[in-house]
């Protein structure tokens, strides 16, 4: 071995050291445990899963959080987070490709996204680089505020980030169903709802009546798990809930039917062909397929103060339409927000009185 040789080896490790104290290439689970160790204050990444939590435990160290409210986002998992740091922290860019962990002292860039199966270790192979040199974190906040500018942008104010999030979850629903993605989340509590528009579930009182399914329909009827009947004008869409209730001949909920979650797995436009009978819509909730978590979960208390409130007042107006022949969707669910708004304060009532 010569002298030489042996020079430019230590001189290879020298700089093979030097370059690991200015960036080091982690992989596998070690990702996870520096993104812990991070502390990030600002976080750019192309998804979010419902693990989220599980891999930002100092999640209210956060500032900023740049996202795609895209299909390999969870809608809930968004959500959550906007629950936790509010609107104003939580911006939107649909072709966000990069992923970046930034925190006082460090920071993490490479493929692996903010969800289980980016970050456990044991899913996807992933590859990241971790610095803390400080113009590197420099660097990174300087590319950070311009993800940031892009994606305010792109969505300037709430009710256009509100109206994204919601039509992710129509779309998550959807590969939901088809069994493209699992819905891991457990039921939201009402008190954790937030009503992203008027349209983010419909309401719908029935009354048992015989119908005449179309022949399209009758081709679908051993598939059929539920299904509820409304106008041709109503503006319905797939992939959406509907809140169903059992209406007397006076207007009321019925005491004894519960109230019910159905999904719209398909709709029929002209799936009622009996004479005479005004609600040929038919949206069907199907044997065959899944369905995502609906928006909120039915608890005693929730459907004391929904059958409350709904038929009271001026919900009546709106979600009875006494005066009209037929129940009008579109018009109740301008009056949802005010529903939403009721029935938790009638749940305050209902707590304070146990």
């Amino acid at each position: 071995m010569t002298v030489d040789y042996i020079i430019v080896s230590v001189l290879f490790y020298q700089v093979i050291y030097w370059l690991e104290d200015i960036m080091r290439i982690v992989f596998a689970e070690k990702i996870a445990e520096y993104i812990k160790n991070c502390s990030p204050e600002y976080i750019a990444v192309a998804f979010v899963g419902a693990d989220w939590r599980e891999f930002i435990p100092d999640w209210k160290k956060i500032k900023s959080i740049v996202v795609s409210p895209t299909l390999g986002s969870n809608p809930k998992a968004i959500h959550e987070i906007v629950k936790e740091l509010g609107w104003e922290k939580v911006e939107f860019l649909d072709n966000l490709h990069a992923k970046l962990y930034l925190g006082e002292n460090s920071a993490i860039s490479g493929s692996a996204n903010l969800t289980k199966n980016g970050l456990s270790g044991n899913i996807l192979h992933e590859l990241c680089t971790v610095t803390h040199n400080p113009q590197h974190l420099k660097s990174f906040k300087i590319f950070f505020d311009h993800i940031r500018s892009k994606a305010k942008d792109s969505y300037p104010t709430v009710e256009q980030k509100k109206h994204k999030l919601d039509e992710l979850f129509q779309v998550w629903g959807a590969a939901v169903s088809q069994k493209l993605l699992n819905d891991t989340h457990h039921a939201t509590q009402f008190k954790d709802f937030e009503l992203l528009s008027n349209n983010h579930f419909y309401i719908s009182w029935y009354q048992i009546s015989d119908c005449e399914y179309s022949a399209e329909l009758q081709g679908v009827e051993d598939y059929i798990d539920d299904n509820i009947h409304f106008l041709p004008s109503d503006n319905i869409e797939k992939n959406r809930w509907v809140l169903t209730w059992k209406k007397t001949n006076d207007g009321k909920p019925h005491k004894r039917v519960a109230l019910n979650w159905l999904y719209i797995h398909e709709l029929f436009e002209n799936g009622i062909v009996t004479p005479g009978y005004g609600y040929t819509k038919v949206a069907i909730q199907r044997k065959d397929l899944q369905k995502p978590e609906p928006p909120f979960e039915l608890t005693p208390d929730v459907v004391k103060a929904f059958k409350e409130v709904v038929a009271c007042g001026v919900n009546r107006k709106y979600f009875v339409q006494p005066d009209d022949e037929f129940y009008n969707t579109n018009y109740g669910q301008t009056q949802l927000p005010k529903l939403i708004d009721d029935m938790k304060e009638k749940i305050k009532d209902i707590n304070a009185s146990k």
